[in-house]
């Protein structure tokens, strides 16, 4: 067995971009055994994947993490990645034994501190891309990568027994990021009016031949709350509509399995840049990302490696909305 430790205590966002080399790693190495030590924030969701041998949640208390460390300690390591770059994951693999480590940091004061203790440390304001981090961590191990690599949901099995099947549909994910008052002050304002979001979502249908899903995350929002109003409410979770032909449904306080079962299903997702996008992109989805203008390296960055993928900068929702109509 050749062991893999990874720290991901962060958010399933960024964990997802994580996985590829995860699963590219067990694409070449059939002995590997992978862990992942995660936060609260994505452990339920890395602990469903199958190709994540194990799972840990990151311990609160200190003696915990005493005991957390000599069990992780009892195994000797092929490779240590403090894929999160959080000083915890950071001094847990300078302990820990492993031919290969690397540290992955937006903080350059960490690229100096800790060079002599990792084989590899991948300074974000220093690297091309997310797929080229990806790349030279493999090329550490001697190994290789493919596209498929990517998609590394794309032939799992997903069942939901609480989403209502239709066919033939786009998803809009509407969660808190559209919403000014809930979302990054600084950051330019999309937030539509009611009138604006019906408007926008009739044009939807009509220059589609798909029907309509809209999803909202965990947390409800003014405009989704006054929309539902025209909705039939089926269960809890989802209210629908018939339009000229067409379905319109709309999925309140979804969790993150059933929003993974509707975006494996669909055809392309329209959404503010987040874990929508790269959960997408593992299902090799189109995908309308929408992210600020202050934050276009960044994202440039995390997102190079996606194929069918088109981007728009947060602007104004009546000027954004026709930009997004005349791309699909």
């Amino acid at each position: 067995m050749n062991n893999y430790l990874f720290f991901r205590t962060d958010r399933i966002g960024d964990f997802l971009v994580s996985a590829i080399l995860l699963n590219s790693i067990k694409r070449n190495d059939e002995k590997s055994h992978i862990t992942i030590v995660c936060s609260k924030k994505n452990f339920f969701y890395v602990n469903s994947l199958k190709f994540v041998d194990e799972v840990y949640l990151y311990p609160e208390k200190f003696i915990e993490k005493i005991f957390f460390f000599l069990k992780l300690n009892k195994r000797n390591y092929n490779l240590i990645g403090a894929l999160d770059g959080k000083k915890r994951s950071i001094y847990f693999s300078i302990f820990l034994k492993s031919k290969i480590k690397v540290l992955m940091t937006t903080k350059f004061l960490f690229k100096k501190i800790f060079k002599f203790f990792f084989s590899n440390i991948f300074y974000f304001k220093e690297i091309k891309s997310k797929q080229d981090e990806i790349l030279k961590v493999l090329n550490l191990l001697d190994m290789n990568f493919i596209e498929e690599d990517m998609f590394f949901l794309k032939k799992h099995n997903i069942l939901s027994k609480k989403i209502k099947e239709i066919s033939n549909y786009l998803i809009f994910h509407f969660d808190e990021k559209w919403i000014f008052e809930t979302y990054i002050k600084k950051y330019k304002s999309i937030e539509p009016n009611l009138d604006d979001f019906k408007l926008f979502l009739k044009k939807i249908l009509e220059n589609t031949k798909h029907n309509l899903v809209i999803t909202t995350g965990q947390k409800e929002n003014h405009i989704i709350r006054e929309f539902k109003r025209n909705l039939i409410k089926i269960n809890e979770n989802l209210y629908e509509k018939d339009l000229n032909n067409k379905v319109i449904q709309l999925y309140i306080n979804q969790d993150f399995f059933d929003l993974k079962y509707l975006i494996k299903n669909c055809e392309y997702l329209i959404t503010c840049h987040g874990a929508t996008t790269h959960l997408a992109n593992a299902f090799n989805k189109k995908i309308f990302d929408i992210f600020d203008v202050s934050q276009e390296t960044f994202y440039k960055k995390w997102n190079s490696h996606i194929k069918d993928y088109t981007f728009f900068y947060r602007e104004d929702f009546k000027s954004l909305n026709v930009k997004i109509l005349s791309k699909i």
